[in-house]
């Protein structure tokens, strides 16, 4: 069980801020994921199909497809470097390397 102690030191050590009015929201998540974590460490569902509420629920199947035509993907590209995006370097405050 995760407590509101937890809670608040995770806050501290992503520097977020976590209002308490969201900690409740945050604990009852956080239970849901660690009991998800605690079935796909047992085997997972036992080829039955997860709950309902399960975030793996709306993952979708692996399927080949098409890819994207090159010149399409490559089109509005700032930069190329052959068949290849390219970066152009930036510094940190905005300006051209």
């Amino acid at each position: 069980m995760i407590t509101r102690k937890e809670i608040q030191r995770l806050g501290e050590l992503s520097a977020l801020e976590i209002p308490p009015e969201e900690e409740e929201g945050l604990l009852r998540d956080l239970a849901s994921l660690v009991a998800l974590a605690d079935v796909v460490a047992q085997g997972g569902f036992d080829g039955e199909e997860p709950p309902a509420e399960c975030p793996c629920s709306a993952l979708r199947k692996d399927e080949v497809t098409a890819s994207l035509p090159r010149d399409d993907a490559l089109r509005n590209a700032s930069a190329r470097q052959g068949e290849y995006f390219s970066t152009i370097p930036h510094s940190a405050g905005g300006e051209t390397a």
